[in-house]
């Protein structure tokens, strides 16, 4: 069977266009709803996250409970779109100047030349971990399990 000349370039077309797309953005919904992250022998540490959806940024509002203080939501996290991809960025709630922000990655992160500092978020189904990678060394910042909202 003879193949037409014309429907073999279309084929080609297409195919070089599937190979050269765009990579789509990855969906932060995830971050949706309330988490908590229990610390110390007896849970007597407690961090909770409230994320939500305010326009294409996603908020989270920590709380931090600890023996004998009141909790405090002085601090935060913004997920905001930038490029192909996303920043995370501390919020503090009184700051009179632009938040911190890095490159974030969902899933590990990975060093590049404009990128060698970067935040890590992982946002599974019942678990959510924010970490920060900074000059190599990388720190947790939220190790939780999703949580019913107060």
């Amino acid at each position: 069977m003879r193949r037409s000349p014309a429907l073999s370039a279309l084929a080609a077309f297409l195919l070089a266009a599937c190979a050269t797309a765009e990579p789509v953005r990855p969906d932060a919904s995830a971050l949706r709803g309330c988490w908590i992250e229990r610390k110390g022998d007896a849970g007597e540490f407690v961090a909770t996250q409230r994320w939500s959806a305010h326009g294409d940024v996603w908020q989270g509002v920590q709380l931090l409970y600890a023996p004998s203080v009141a909790p405090d939501p002085a601090t935060g996290w913004e997920v905001r779109p930038a490029g192909k991809g996303f920043q995370l960025c501390q919020i503090e709630f009184a700051m009179a100047s632009a938040p911190p922000c890095l490159n974030a990655f969902f899933g590990a992160g990975h060093a590049s030349a404009e990128n060698g500092d970067w935040a890590e978020i992982d946002a599974g189904p019942e678990h959510l971990r924010l970490a920060v990678v900074v000059s190599g060394q990388r720190s947790v910042l939220f190790d939780g399990r999703r949580d019913g909202c107060d």
